[in-house]
């Protein structure tokens, strides 16, 4: 799918709110995604100079073993986001919202960000899996891999520029910053053990702790949803002062969910919890 001659060509209107399954092997050229959902998965599929705004997804519009070249993201929201065995090159991202977004064997080279913002990252690790080596050689360049597997890197950020970006609640295990530039970031709560970079632009010496963030933000959003004299608030306040960070995140729903909690207050749990998926890695 291409534009005729110079002009763009506007695919907006083309039902990809309603579009449901799996894109797979397709060309896009020169073309504009704008003011819509994205509802397919894209698969194996190359992007040359595409232009996407406004544009929200539940999930799986970065899909698997996808091509961008030269597009630019101006206003897109991902949750529940992947990317595996994606490779992005000279992109440009504009206030882009990723939730929850847990990338794998994914490069962006030479990509620009501004006020980019990541709240939940997990990189899945490298898996040097053959068979999908093989499948990356035979639908595109991706001279990067080799390396990223030698190193042990998912997700590789070569040559790229953040400007204002900020990240919440991220864990950057398996994630290299390699020859990139990062001005005036907002880091909170995030982990950087595992990461890698020539040029380090967080404080090694410090970090945030996820699990913890997730324990207050829990708590918390129990008190205001069902009061400091609820049942659940006080199982959580007793859990909370026996276990810190990870170890409170694994014990917590035993000493709750397992221990009887009212009925009266299941449900509002559960959506409680709904609301955090997005929010920790």
């Amino acid at each position: 799918m291409r534009a005729r001659g110079d002009e763009p060509l506007d695919i907006s209107d083309d039902r990809w709110g309603e579009t449901t399954g799996v894109l797979r092997g397709l060309l896009f050229e020169n073309v504009i995604l704008k003011d819509t959902k994205v509802r397919p998965t894209f698969v194996e599929c190359q992007f040359h100079g595409c232009q996407f705004s406004n544009v929200g997804s539940a999930g799986r519009f970065w899909g698997a073993l996808n091509l961008w070249t030269d597009c630019s993201f101006s206003g897109v929201e991902i949750s529940a986001a992947i990317s595996p065995q994606n490779r992005f090159q000279g992109c440009v991202f504009s206030d882009v919202y990723l939730k929850r977004y847990e990338p794998s064997e994914t490069a962006f080279v030479s990509c620009e960000f501004d006020r980019l913002k990541i709240e939940a990252l997990r990189a899945k690790p490298n898996m040097r899996n053959r068979n999908i080596r093989r499948r990356i050689r035979d639908a595109w360049e991706f001279p990067e891999i080799d390396l990223m597997d030698d190193q042990g890197v998912s997700v590789l950020f070569d040559r790229c520029r953040f400007e204002s970006p900020e990240f919440r609640n991220c864990r950057f295990a398996h994630v290299r910053f390699s020859r990139s530039r990062v001005e005036s970031p907002q880091v909170v709560d995030s982990e950087f053990s595992g990461a890698s970079s020539e040029s380090p632009w967080w404080d090694e010496t410090g970090g945030g702790d996820v699990d913890e963030a997730y324990k207050n933000a829990l708590i918390e959003a129990v008190e205001g949803e069902l009061g400091r004299d609820s049942w659940t608030f006080g199982k959580l306040q007793e859990c909370g002062a026996q276990y810190r960070g990870r170890d409170f995140r694994m014990k917590w729903s035993g000493m709750v969910i397992d221990a009887g909690i009212p009925d009266a207050e299941y449900d509002a749990l559960e959506r409680i919890i709904d609301r955090l998926r997005d929010r920790f890695a």
